[in-house]
């Protein structure tokens, strides 16, 4: 269901309530003793209106804007290792309103091991499929210090995307 068919159905409910209320009487008993219901009753359809607006997705992108999230996949992590992770929806802009989505052409993976602070570029993938998906395998540097790191996937792009996933580096 549209945004504007969801509104013309409130609209057409608000004028049969009050047309209702006005025919019995009661709209002046309405108006005056209960605002809060009528607040009320507003209140929740504007929530039922908002909450309604997602449900009709049905684009490509449906879901692009959602946050994202880096799977980890079967991943060697140590110096030496190779990390392999996947993540969906990674696009140039969020699309989820029907556009047209096009993938990301400025992604970068990153770690940033807690021990040295700085961050070591992986690679730049670029995104496949239908749900751009960054579905890659990195090799990490021999002299990479073991401990706490940071993986990251960023883009630049009109909607820069900034996911991050902790992880620990074994010898």
């Amino acid at each position: 269901m549209s945004a504007a068919a969801s509104i013309n159905d409130l609209m057409t409910f608000t004028v049969l309530t009050m047309q209702a209320a006005a025919s019995s009487g009661s709209l002046t008993r309405m108006m005056q003793g209960r605002r809060r219901r009528v607040t009320s009753i507003l209140v929740v359809a504007a929530i039922a209106l908002s909450a309604g607006g997602c449900t009709g997705i049905t684009s490509s992108s449906a879901g692009s804007c959602a946050v994202k999230v880096i799977e980890l996949q079967e991943s060697s992590l140590h110096p030496g290792g190779v990390v392999h992770l996947s993540a969906d929806f990674i696009w140039e802009t969020c699309e989820d309103t029907g556009g047209t989505s096009r993938a990301a052409s400025d992604v970068t993976v990153t770690i940033t091991p807690s021990a040295s602070g700085e961050e070591i570029l992986l690679g730049r993938p670029i995104p496949q499929g239908e749900r751009s998906t960054v579905d890659a395998s990195f090799d990490l540097p021999a002299d990479l210090p073991t401990g706490p790191a940071v993986l990251a996937l960023r883009t630049q792009s009109s909607d820069p995307i900034y996911v991050e996933l902790p992880i620990g580096i074994t010898r």
